[in-house]
């Protein structure tokens, strides 16, 4: 009898909804040209391997019945855990923020301590920011933006009293449905420790001066930040910054390649080798809760998706293998907004206009996939989350991104003036991890795969705190041998097998007033009120 652990399959190139159980994943038809959707498996595991986390949490979600079950909730992360460690200098960047809710989250002893909000214009907020309300060591910060644009990026960077420091970038608003309703993700950076001329570098060099260039984008009022942060060392993050600021970055400038879309397939390109042959079709799987009005299948399937298809080695040079590699978009339907743990309120934050999809539904249709995520336990708590990688067929990662970039041009950037530079109207922020960062030396294998709420249960939350993973910085009572494989297990806030949607599935648009009533036993209308 065999001991292969058996998996589910679902071809997501059939024309039906079938799963079938398998050892292996199906050959493609010879010929095979469809770049619309791969089949995407569920993972075996390699019991051999040392299995580590992502450094990538989910954030918690409450009350408990809004999830699953008990293991949703497994190995996250809330506002108040990050922001009540004992801190002496705070940076806020974020779009929407909620003084009142905020500060009710702060211990006693935080409150009157310094913090800055970068944050997105709002009237209300500048009147807040003058009023007596507003604690005398706060200040806010709005960034200029282009027209149409936003300050998107969520971001925090806490000075701790003991001279070290900590980088979080994550997706959720500073408001309270935020943090306690819906699916959202945060990286965070090891302990932040003063650079010393006599300790050894890590092995990434290029994270801390790519955040500082990024924060450069913000001009003098951040040159403080930037001043601070430059005297720590931060060689060791498992992750690199992927960004965006509004403006136009020209090739003859030398910033082509500085943000958006390009920078993420510079990256790819020079960073990212493909995936070992035996490991099966592939799918690039973006997720997101926000689509751009001004979407074009052109700008998508041949600007974006070209430079997401980017890999070392320049494998992508192929045509047969672009053509080989999916593109699966995970978004909810109009019911699973409906019953979702907010009800119709959950779509609230998912803009995606009717008059965008009606433009759209001929080329974007044939790409969605339903938000399934039971075993993610996040089936009722719709995503705010944004997250874009590559996955084969068994569930190995190629690279995996956690942004807050949305599908649009405005977040990604446009090419224009015959690709000589990137028109970006937002800031934007993201962390992208890859296998090779998690390597304690250049000949150690490692592989990221596809994990859910189970299967990362089991991993101390101190490895979470405490990269990198090495015999210096391991946990306590964990062992590491420098020649051991390592598993890099990826909580995905979907589940795999995907499923595309059905023939009566409709995309949820925020602007259309749906029938039936939801969760609370609301209308549409009624939700709106």
């Amino acid at each position: 009898m065999s001991n292969k652990r058996r998996i589910e399959v679902v071809d997501l190139t059939a024309s039906d909804e079938t799963a079938t159980s398998v050892d292996r994943p199906p050959k493609r038809h010879a010929g095979s040209t469809d770049q619309d959707a791969a089949t995407v498996l569920l993972p075996s595991q390699t019991p051999t391997s040392t299995q580590i986390p992502s450094g990538i949490r989910l954030t918690r979600i409450a009350p408990l019945d809004a999830i699953d079950d008990a293991t949703g909730n497994a190995e996250t992360v809330d506002l108040s855990e990050l922001i009540n460690e004992p801190w002496r200098l705070m940076y806020q960047f974020n779009y929407k923020f909620d003084p009142e809710w905020f500060f009710g989250h702060l211990d006693d002893a935080m409150l009157g301590r310094e913090i800055v909000f970068v944050v997105h214009y709002q009237p209300e907020l500048k009147a807040w920011s003058q009023s007596k309300d507003c604690p005398a060591n706060s200040k806010l910060v709005f960034p200029r933006v282009e027209m149409f644009g936003t300050h998107h990026t969520k971001m925090m960077i806490f000075f701790y009293e003991d001279d070290t420091a900590r980088v979080v970038i994550h997706t959720a608003n500073l408001v309270q449905t935020d943090w306690g309703k819906k699916t959202q993700g945060a990286w965070i950076s090891t302990r932040l420790r003063k650079l010393e001329p006599n300790r050894a570098p890590g092995r990434n060099p290029s994270f801390g001066p790519d955040l500082l260039a990024y924060l450069s984008a913000y001009g003098r009022e951040l040159e403080p930040l930037r001043a601070l942060l430059a005297t720590y060392d931060m060689t060791h993050e498992t992750g690199a910054i992927v960004g965006s600021v509004p403006g136009r970055h020209r090739r003859d400038a030398g910033a082509l390649n500085s943000f958006g879309h390009l920078r993420l397939g510079h990256l790819l390109a020079t960073r990212v080798p493909p995936l070992a042959a035996g490991s099966g079709s592939e799918s690039l799987v973006l997720q997101f809760s926000s689509v751009g009005g001004g979407l074009s299948e052109k700008w998508m399937m041949q600007e974006f998706r070209g430079s997401l298809l980017k890999c070392k080695k320049d494998r992508s040079s192929d045509a047969r293998a672009l053509q080989q590699v999916g593109t699966c978009v995970v978004y909810p339907t109009v019911e699973e907004v409906r019953d979702s743990n907010q009800g119709w309120r959950g779509g609230g934050s998912i803009p995606f206009n009717d008059k965008t999809w009606v433009k759209q539904q001929s080329w974007f249709r044939r790409l969605l996939h339903r938000w399934e995520a039971t075993k993610a336990g996040r089936s009722r708590a719709m995503p705010h989350i944004k997250t874009f990688s590559r996955v084969s067929a068994t569930g190995e990662v190629a690279w995996f991104l956690l942004t807050s970039h949305n599908l649009s041009q405005a977040a990604w950037g446009s090419l224009e003036k015959s690709d000589s530079q990137l028109f970006i109207r937002s800031y934007e922020l993201g962390v992208l991890i890859y296998p090779e960062l998690f390597q304690s030396q250049p000949q150690q294998l490692s592989t990221m795969r596809y994990a859910t709420a189970n299967d990362v249960a089991h991993l101390p939350k101190a490895l979470y705190l405490n990269w990198p993973l090495s015999k210096e910085t391991a946990a306590p009572g964990q062992q590491f041998k420098d020649e051991d494989r390592v598993d890099v297990l990826i909580r995905f806030p979907f589940d795999f097998p995907l499923s595309r949607y059905r023939a009566a599935d409709d995309p949820w648009r925020w602007d259309v007033l749906f029938e039936g009533f939801d969760t609370f036993g609301m209308t549409r209308e009624s939700a709106l009120g």
